[in-house]
């Protein structure tokens, strides 16, 4: 299986809509859940039908050998 990644920057608007869907008042890591950490990524898997946040430690540890476009 490939691994395709696309980056989209956190605009305000799509930061609003992920913290709706979740519930949320704001976004915090899924890996991690430290509300301290900043989120810097977002990764989809459609396959799932799901969105992760991530923050920049957790995006760091992420595996290494996968294109990012």
């Amino acid at each position: 299986m490939d691994l395709i990644v696309e980056t989209e920057p956190l605009t305000p608007s799509l930061i609003a809509a992920l913290c709706a869907a979740r519930a949320q008042t704001m976004l915090i890591c899924d890996r991690c859940r430290d509300p301290d950490a900043v989120v810097v990524a977002t990764m989809e898997i459609p396959a799932m039908d799901e969105t992760f946040t991530l923050c920049g430690s957790c995006t760091r540890a992420l595996p290494r050998g996968y294109c990012v476009v």
